[in-house]
């Protein structure tokens, strides 16, 4: 059996004299801390300069943070959404709770990875480095910052999961154990491509025997029955009439039977390359070219094989656990035909490659000059992003966006809303978009979005409320009151009678190109005393 480590051990046959420190650059956790803190807040700082409103996937959390449910949709699990929640008991329904949350789970996400190095290679500097790395891949140097929500707790947890699956390792006690299943439970709550990181890594662990032999261990129970226990609330939910989750994998992966076989083999190919270049470039192409030794050594290790069977090599399984996503990825398109598979969805497979690549970085150091070039490389990457970033959210229309929802005018909607009678009560929004938004500026008001009906807040029908609106998008969902609404409508104490009020908001002149956008939006405002009164 496989003796206990010792906690000084380092988990894979790296010398510590390889990739050493020789006197150029040094950074501590609190560097990192301080580095990441900061990016974080001028990324914040920048998006508020823009405009309070809310854009992509914050807007539908937005509704569901009115509330603490066990689940709320089919699309996602709930732990976001429950996060969200308790930063708004404290920062209220607004922009700020968001960033604060994103830009706080990426400073974890940060120290995660700083401690996954420093486990592996008991390197200080090496581990900085690997923490401030994600800036170069571009599903978290830029995606992060544009519409990630759900994924963002998946990255911490799945850091979180391999850092403590270390510990299990390392020491394998009961209580690496516990850690172990509260982290896989965590994985299931964030979401449902978690299972994938599970699987590729107990795979991949499979294929040496001191961590199969930690696999095997009857402790293990102990994680299993801990992660279950936490996910059966929202999984009973879920099959018991939250959605068809078969719908949504179809919906989501888009498989195809009718490819034909040349075109099934085709993206078979070159499709998980693609995606894994989406995913971690320019970071797999800077480790190469800043460390041309690493390759050398690459090819030197893999040759030589692992030589001691008792001891385990983290590096390697990281390597197998990359290897099998690849191939997760091309038997879903061979096998079942999936023709959706996109590199923000593969964290499970490829967030790994981050620590990875910096390990191979590490083998190819040579000079202490490589690690300014690659602080340099580092440097200007965040700086083209702050820039591409600015210009993405104040100028309106191609190339720098498209549908530019952070710049659409939720506030003088408001307004407008407050200058017709609302201030407060039951609002049906027609879409996400819209209600989350109203949510912003109508704190205390309960709102519906209509294109989200598994989600009704609890407060539906609050006594001591006398006003109902319905507010919609008249380019979109037509003149009419939309009928989805109808039903709310009458209950809540419409008549038919009222006609609805039009605007067209003009969007910020100020902007290039913005002066002649306009939204045509429609709303009615119900008064629910009165319509009992007539």
């Amino acid at each position: 059996m496989l003796q206990f480590l010792s906690p000084g051990t380092r988990l894979s046959k790296l010398d510590r004299a390889e990739g050493a420190h020789r006197g150029t650059l040094r950074l501590s956790l609190a560097d990192v801390v301080a580095i990441v803190a900061i990016y974080g807040l001028v990324h914040a700082a920048l998006r508020m300069a823009a405009s309070p409103t809310i854009g992509q996937d914050d807007v539908i959390a937005n509704v569901f943070a009115q509330s603490l449910e066990i689940g709320y949709w089919l699309r996602n699990p709930p732990l976001y959404d429950w996060l969200l929640w308790g930063v708004q008991q404290v920062t209220g329904p607004t922009l700020v709770g968001f960033l604060l949350l994103k830009y706080a789970l990426l400073l974890c996400a940060a120290v995660l990875l700083y401690a996954i190095m420093l486990r592996i290679a008991g390197d200080r500097q090496w581990a900085a480095l690997t923490a401030l790395a994600p800036a170069l891949c571009y599903q978290i140097g830029w995606n992060v910052h544009e519409g990630v929500t759900h994924t963002m707790t998946l990255i911490c947890v799945l850091a979180a999961s391999f850092y403590v699956f270390l510990g299990v390792i390392e020491r394998g006690r009961i209580a690496d154990y516990l850690l172990f299943g509260i982290c896989v439970g965590l994985g299931g709550l964030a979401k449902y491509n978690y299972a994938g990181f599970l699987g590729v890594l107990v795979v991949a662990a499979c294929f040496q025997r001191p961590l199969r032999e930690r696999l095997v261990d009857p402790r293990i129970l102990i994680s299993a029955a801990v992660a279950l226990l936490m996910v059966a609330p929202f999984y009973l939910w879920l099959f018991g009439g939250g959605g068809d989750l078969a719908a949504l994998t179809d919906e989501t992966l888009n498989p195809r039977s009718d490819w034909h076989i040349e075109h099934r083999i085709w993206w078979t190919l070159w499709r998980p390359v693609y995606v894994t270049l989406n995913f971690l470039a320019p970071l797999l192409i800077v480790v190469p070219l800043l460390f041309p030794q690493a390759l050398k050594s690459l090819w030197r290790r893999q040759g030589r094989g692992h030589e001691d069977a008792d001891r385990p090599d983290i590096e390697r399984l990281i390597f197998h656990m990359l290897l099998l996503g690849l191939v997760v990825m091309a038997a879903g398109i061979m096998v079942f035909g999936v023709q959706r598979l996109v590199a923000r969805h593969m964290h499970p497979f490829l967030l790994l490659g981050i620590v990875w690549l910096m390990l191979q970085a590490r083998h190819g150091y040579t000079h202490p000059r490589q690690l300014t070039r690659f602080m340099n490389v580092l440097v200007a990457a965040v700086a083209l992003v702050l820039v591409l970033r600015a210009l993405n959210l104040f100028v309106a229309g191609e190339p720098f966006c498209k549908k530019c929802r952070q710049l659409v005018p939720f506030d003088r909607l408001a307004a407008e809303l407050r200058t017709g009678g609302f201030d407060g009560g039951i609002l049906i929004a027609a879409n996400r978009h819209i209600a989350g938004n109203m949510r912003v500026h109508f704190p205390n008001a309960v709102i519906v979005s209509l294109d989200n009906p598994k989600y009704r807040p609890p407060a539906l029908e609050p006594a001591d409320e006398d006003q109902v609106a319905v507010v919609w998008n008249a380019a979109t969902d037509g003149e009419a009151v939309p009928r989805a609404a109808e039903p709310d409508l009458v209950r809540l104490g419409w008549t038919g009678t009222q006609r609805p009020t039009a605007i067209d908001v003009a969007w910020d002149h100020w902007r290039p190109r913005v002066a002649a956008k306009r939204t045509p939006w429609r709303f009615l405002v119900v008064e629910r005393q009165a319509a009992r009164a007539d």
